[in-house]
């Protein structure tokens, strides 16, 4: 595959000097400059013998989903479709909301001398960075989203300081001379303390939130001339191809980060049945960090999930003392649920999966693999991935069909038994309550295997014909 040759952006800039490799002075800019507030941030720092050159860069999008929404309430009525996307993670190890991720080109210090050096670099360069599209009155514009975030900042801040101005008159009342006493005065101090908290709430989501638009406001092509200027300038000055941690840099055939892989390795994409180049597969590194993040997501997801059966069950309290409902099946039913979510995060984290995963970022939205993307050497690990999401959805139906079965078994007995239960002055549904959501749970429990197994094998049968894998 050949290797993508050097882009730079620059209508004027530094060019590398005849002796020593010293840049040469720049040249006048002959294109309109940029309002230097629009340009993304750099930072360089040394990290053990590599030096990194940070940027937030466009990011492609690794998640997007359609929400509709009534205008009017009416059915049939106006309507309004919001496409939600979630880009890249960057360097920050999670999915974005914000178009720009951070992430960072890398070059040996052996190469360098020093850290000082690519700073200096840097500085220079970006000073005679002139944009290929110059300064006009539409390019020198930040984007909407921006101005959407920067006024929510400035909501936020203004709801911050009415807080505070009502914190403060509501104390100084309080404190004066005809103020409260004794219990009243306890009261009083407890109200200032939970206002206080939500000023500080409010501080929080307002820094929050100006950050997010201090980072939105370069335009996203903006970001990619500064970033590919940087990369062949840093090439230029180590003498060597630079190591990029940009997923869309790696597919291009760019060296990978010297962090994560210190020996610059490149990724060798196979080719389809029809010739074309397959996609760049997560490598064990990219794998890793995917699990790791799953695995934080399932855990904060569990404390909610476990917080709301324990509520759940605090509600069934009243019709179990009513007699309408038995206590018996509860556990049941949590089972299911705990059951059904376990399944769906332990697929989230399974490193079969996330080795050969079934979408990958795309410009606007997410490019589905299908087969004929699979590049012919990992059509049969693409399968094996294929049959271990089927294998988890399975079995998170299966368990979310038994705590629906046991709910409605219940349901069911409660309305048909309901005139012997203690409403009606009865002894109360008695022992049916229980059998019956107990021989429903085994026998669903038992079908619903074999069907969920026949189900698995004869897909990836299917699969692995069409695939040639057999």
């Amino acid at each position: 595959m050949p290797r993508p040759e050097y882009s730079e952006p620059l209508a004027a800039g530094p060019r590398p000097g005849a002796a020593g490799g010293q840049p040469a002075a720049p040249t006048a800019p002959t294109t309109p400059t940029m309002p230097r507030w629009l340009h993304p941030g750099v930072r360089v720092r040394r990290h053990s013998a590599v030096v990194c050159v940070e940027q937030h860069v466009p990011a492609r999008v690794a998640q997007a989903r359609v929400e509709r929404q009534d205008l009017d309430g009416r059915p049939g009525g106006l309507r309004r479709r919001r496409t939600v996307r979630r880009y890249e993670s960057g360097l920050s190890g999670a999915l974005s909301d914000l178009p720009l991720v951070r992430e960072r080109l890398t070059v040996p210090l052996t190469a360098v001398g020093s850290s000082d050096a690519v700073t200096r670099a840097v500085h220079e360069t970006l000073a005679a960075f002139r944009p290929s599209r110059g300064a006009s009155r539409t390019t020198a514009l930040p984007p909407t989203g921006f101005f959407v975030r920067l006024l929510q900042a400035v909501m936020l801040a203004g709801f911050t300081v009415a807080a505070c101005v009502l914190a403060v008159r509501a104390w100084q009342e309080w404190q004066g001379p005809s103020g409260l006493s004794g219990a009243g005065g306890a009261l009083a101090s407890t109200v200032v303390t939970v206002m206080l908290l939500v000023i500080a709430g409010l501080v929080a989501l307002t820094a929050v939130m100006g950050r997010r638009a201090w980072l939105v406001r370069t335009p996203p092509w903006l970001a990619e001339d500064q970033w590919q200027l940087l990369r062949g300038r840093l090439a230029r000055l180590a003498g060597q191809e630079p190591g990029s941690s940009r997923p869309l840099d790696v597919e291009m055939g760019w060296r990978r980060d010297l962090i994560t892989h210190p020996g610059g390795e490149r990724v060798v994409r196979g080719l389809t049945r029809g010739g074309l180049p397959g996609p760049a597969w997560p490598d064990q590194v990219e794998v890793a960090r995917a699990a790791r993040r799953a695995r934080r997501g399932t855990a904060g997801l569990a404390v909610g999930l476990v917080a709301g059966l324990a509520l759940a069950g605090l509600v069934l309290v009243i019709p179990v003392s009513m007699g309408l409902f038995s206590p018996a099946p509860a556990p049941l039913i949590a089972y299911g649920l705990l059951g059904a979510f376990a399944c769906v995060r332990l697929r989230r984290s399974d490193p079969v999966i996330l080795s050969r995963p079934r979408t990958v970022p795309g410009d606007r939205v997410p490019v589905e693999i299908g087969m004929d993307r699979v590049d012919v050497p990992a059509l049969p690990s693409w399968c094996r991935a294929r049959r271990r999401e089927d294998r988890w959805n399975a079995l998170a139906l299966l368990h979310g069909g038994l705590a629906g079965v046991v709910l409605t078994c219940q349901v069911l007995v409660a309305i048909a038994l309901n005139d012997e239960s203690r409403i009606a002055g009865g002894p109360g549904i008695g022992s049916a309550a229980t059998a019956v959501p107990l021989a429903a749970f085994a026998l669903t429990g038992a079908v619903g295997a074999w069907g969920c197994a026949v189900w698995v094998r004869r897909r990836d049968a299917a699969r692995r014909a069409a695939a040639g894998a057999l």
